[in-house]
């Protein structure tokens, strides 16, 4: 409840002036830019005529792999005068659904395959991607069935003491996070070695978990197995968006976090059947 009223009533966030632009409504993106730099008291040079070229410039795009050229400005909508007859409405609807459907889907597409444009990058993106599902994967799965496993050897507490395990459990992610943080600029760590040293303590602290036999155990293990789970997908989401380019970020760094929400909710399916097995 804490964290609606916040989300809610204490941030104003805006949406994306790119998304914005891509559903046609050029001025609110305009908006939403001068807002973002009076926040940080900035000076906006930026008119909604400048922006509304850009967007028409970027909206021209090609298709990877092929020189074919595509314009999503090649509807037009109809005229006053000719918005009566049949053959003009249904042009205007086409225009409405290549603009809202049609454009963005293409747009999504181009940054999908620039992705694969090189070695480089599909090397890049499919090692991502491989992290994030094995990451959303254990996570899932300690979350779903290792309190089903501790209750089995009855020592997972109850009432009141559940939830005060639980209050410290999930506590131990927020010093991790800030830890994170530190870390990422030691110099022989960096970020690279920090996630490769958090995700083996994360492991090694499930492993371990074979052995809780008290609720002592059963806190000190999983508080230190989700401490390093924060401090390692703290790392991961800030690195995420530092190893791509930034014409492909933020398709990088969305796709990236599907994948793994979908492995995440395939996981306990499978930890079912493997548990009862």
């Amino acid at each position: 409840m804490l964290v609606f009223i916040v989300r809610f009533f204490l941030f104003s966030f805006q949406e994306s002036p790119k998304f914005l632009l891509l559903c046609g409504r050029d001025e609110e993106a305009f908006k939403v830019v001068q807002y973002v730099a009076n926040f940080n008291d900035k000076i906006c040079h930026l008119s909604l005529e400048e922006l509304s070229a850009a967007d028409q410039a970027s909206h021209t795009t090609t298709t990877w792999g092929s020189s074919r050229v595509y314009n999503s400005n090649d509807y037009e909508p109809p005229t006053q005068s000719s918005a009566l007859n049949s053959e003009s409405h249904h042009h205007h609807s086409s225009s409405i659904i290549h603009r809202a459907i049609i454009s963005p889907l293409l747009v999504f597409l181009n940054k999908f395959l620039e992705l694969f444009q090189s070695f480089y990058l599909a090397r890049l993106t499919i090692t991502t991607w491989i992290i994030y599902i094995t990451d959303y994967w254990g996570f899932s799965l300690a979350g779903a069935y290792l309190p089903i496993i501790l209750a089995q050897k009855s020592i997972n507490g109850s009432g009141i003491m559940l939830y005060t395990n639980y209050i410290i459990i999930y506590s131990c992610g927020i010093p991790a996070t800030l830890i994170a943080t530190g870390m990422v600029e030691i110099k022989f760590l960096g970020r690279k070695w920090s996630m490769v040293l958090s995700s083996l303590l994360m492991a090694a602290s499930l492993i371990l978990y074979v052995e809780v036999d008290t609720e002592i155990a059963n806190i000190v293990f999983n508080g230190t197995e989700y401490f390093f789970q924060s401090m390692f997908n703290a790392i991961l989401y800030g690195w995420t968006a530092e190893a791509f380019p930034s014409n492909v970020r933020g398709t990088a760094c969305g796709l990236s976090s599907t994948v793994g929400r979908i492995t995440g909710s395939i996981a306990p399916l499978i930890g079912a059947r493997l548990l009862n097995a």
